[in-house]
C-alpha cells in the first residue's frame, strides 16, 4: 500500500486496510471504515483524522504481516487461538504492565474471581476480579483510548472501556468520579492513573467487596456495547478470558 486512501478511495488497497482496521473488506471507503479508521488512528497515538497517509501506513505496516497470516488459519482456531492464549507479534501483549503497583493478596483464579466462575441465575462471570483497597489508583495497562466515558456499573461502581491495541478492556467496579469523567477518545500513556477501585454497596447501604472488575475483548476496533442479553456470560462475543494475560502481567508491575 502506497497510496493514500480516504472517504471514497476503493480497490485492493481498501480492502487490505479494511482487513488491518478489523471492518468487513468490500473495497470501498465508506463511512463506517472512516470511523473505525479515526478509532484506529486514535488508539495508536495518531491524528485520527480518517485520512490513511504515509503515517498510518507506516504505522500499520507492522500488523498486516500477521494479519496476513491469520487469514490463512480457520476461522475457528483463530478464535480459539484469541480465548486460550495471549497475542504474539504485531499487538503483542508481553510489554503490558499489570494495572496496580503490587499484587493482590489473594488471586483472581480463586473463590469465584475467576473469569466463568457461576451466577445467579445462570449467568457466567465475564471478567477476573482483583481485589483492592478502597481508592486505591488503577493504572492503564498499555498506551490506549477512552471508548466508553465513565458509566454506571454495579452497586453504585461505575466502569470506563479503553482500546490498548488489539483489545478492548473494561475497568469496572471503579469509584464514581475517579476517571476525572474524562470523554470518549481521550488517549492514555502506560501505567497512568485512570481511576480508583469503588466500594459495593447494596440496596440496603451495607458495604460490600471492593476490587477492579476486568473484562477483555478481542475485537478492539468494535466500539459498540459490550452488553448482550445472550450467552452465558450476557456479554459480545469476543469476550475473552483475561487470565493468562494478568499471569503474565503481575511481573510487570508500573512503578510506584
Amino acid at each position: 500500500m502506497s497510496s493514500t486512501l480516504q472517504l471514497g478511495s476503493s480497490g485492493p488497497d481498501v480492502a487490505a486496510w479494511q482487513k488491518t482496521i478489523g471492518v468487513p473488506a468490500d473495497g470501498n471507503f465508506g463511512p463506517k471504515t472512516q470511523e473505525a479508521t479515526q478509532n484506529w488512528q486514535a488508539a495508536h497515538g495518531l491524528k485520527d483524522d480518517g485520512v490513511v497517509g504515509p503515517k498510518t501506513q507506516e504505522k500499520a505496516g507492522a500488523s498486516q504481516g500477521q494479519q496476513q497470516q491469520q487469514k490463512q488459519q480457520p476461522e475457528q482456531k483463530q478464535q480459539q487461538q484469541q480465548q486460550q492464549q495471549p497475542a504474539s507479534g504485531a499487538g503483542a501483549t508481553s510489554d503490558f504492565w499489570f494495572p496496580f503497583t503490587s499484587p493482590p493478596p489473594v488471586s483472581w483464579h480463586d473463590g469465584k474471581k475467576w473469569f466463568g466462575a457461576p451466577r445467579d441465575g445462570g449467568r457466567l462471570h465475564g471478567g477476573c476480579d482483583i481485589i483492592k483497597d478502597v481508592g486505591e489508583p488503577i493504572h492503564a495497562v498499555a498506551n490506549g483510548v477512552l471508548v466508553h466515558e465513565e458509566t454506571l456499573f454495579y452497586m453504585q461502581t461505575n466502569y470506563i472501556t479503553f482500546q490498548h491495541g488489539p483489545f478492548l478492556i473494561r475497568y469496572g467496579e471503579i469509584m464514581p468520579g475517579s476517571s476525572g469523567r474524562m470523554k470518549q477518545k481521550t488517549p492514555v500513556t502506560k501505567g497512568q492513573v485512570i481511576a480508583k477501585v469503588g466500594q459495593l454497596i447494596d440496596n440496603k447501604g451495607r458495604k460490600k467487596s471492593h476490587m477492579l472488575h476486568f473484562e477483555m475483548y478481542s475485537h478492539g476496533n468494535d466500539w459498540t456495547t459490550l452488553r448482550s442479553e445472550r450467552g452465558p456470560y450476557m456479554r459480545r462475543a469476543d469476550i475473552i478470558d483475561p487470565a493468562p494475560y494478568l499471569d503474565k502481567w503481575v511481573h510487570n508491575l508500573p512503578p510506584r
